[in-house]
């Protein structure tokens, strides 16, 4: 059985047998010319092969990164932009945080909100019931323990 995985970081190409629920095999990468041309336009100018392989599997795209850097993240590492595509930190879920009032944070503060399920509405939720300006830790902190077992400054 052969396979790609064309994505705009480069193109997997897999190749392998698969019996009875078992399966083995190799691939390889092959990077986009044009996405590292690119990238490096965007202030990405030492993508690795690994690097580069990992933005593909996780779907590191071209617009997701203009799309991040048009809200302010402009010098997010290549590490931290996986990171949000695995956690599934898009554009949308920045600008619900920016709307909800939290400017400013930074790409591992978007993964730990997102990780633990801090959302705009519960932000919204929680300045409606009198707890305004939270910081990070104590919005993740009341959405784990509860607003009543926290004691956050109000």
């Amino acid at each position: 059985m052969r396979f790609h995985l064309v994505r705009g970081a480069g193109t997997v190409a897999f190749a392998g047998q698969f019996r009875d629920g078992k399966g083995s095999g190799e691939f390889r990468f092959r990077p986009n010319p044009e996405f590292v041309a690119e990238m490096k336009t965007m202030g990405y100018s030492t993508l690795g092969a690994q690097t580069l392989f990992s933005m593909a599997m996780c779907d590191v795209s071209r617009q997701f990164v203009r799309e991040m850097q048009d809200l302010g993240y402009k010098n997010v590492s290549a590490d931290n932009l996986i990171a949000m595509r695995i956690h599934g930190v898009s554009p949308e879920f920045v600008r619900g945080m920016q709307a909800a009032g939290l400017r400013d944070l930074s790409g591992d503060n978007l993964v730990s909100m997102r990780i633990h399920g801090v959302n705009a509405a519960f932000v919204k939720d929680m300045a409606s019931r009198g707890y305004k300006n939270l910081s990070v830790d104590d919005l993740i902190q009341m959405k784990i323990t509860g607003p009543r077992r926290h004691r956050a400054t109000i």
